[in-house]
């Protein structure tokens, strides 16, 4: 039986909040929010796509503490899609998302995160960053 549109977007906030837990629990975030929060600081992981003026963004935002970290922002996004799902055109919408993110606001762009549940693509995930995939 397929998800219906709220079910999925309520699973896609229930990833959110669990990736979130786990960077603030295994990682040196100092802050983080997410695009479901009510704070100003959300709006650093909305962009507007050049060309056809959509609305982008990224699911958690914050800094991290610590040495060489200090200070650096990151942003990332959440996918929690099912076994037989293909999360490649995802990926390849978020590494277009980084570069419409890293010219809009290279200060925020120190670590942009794909968080996934689900491997994708594995015969080719060396190769899935290149030049020559991009």
């Amino acid at each position: 039986m397929a998800e219906l549109g709220e079910q999925i977007q309520e699973k896609g906030r229930k990833a959110v909040y669990r990736a979130k837990q786990w960077l603030e629990r295994s990682t040196r975030v100092a802050h983080s929010w997410t695009a479901y929060d009510n704070v100003p600081s959300v709006d650093l992981l909305k962009f507007t796509c050049p060309g056809n003026g959509a609305s982008a963004g990224f699911d958690i935002g914050g800094t991290f503490r610590g040495e060489e970290l200090e200070e650096n922002s990151f942003m990332a996004e959440v996918k929690d899609y099912g076994p037989n799902s293909d999360q490649y055109p995802e990926f390849k919408k978020f590494l277009a998302l980084c570069y419409i993110a890293y010219t809009s606001k290279p200060k925020y762009c120190n670590h942009l995160i794909w968080i996934t549940w689900r491997p994708f693509k594995c015969d080719d995930w060396d190769g899935l960053t290149t030049i020559a995939e991009v």
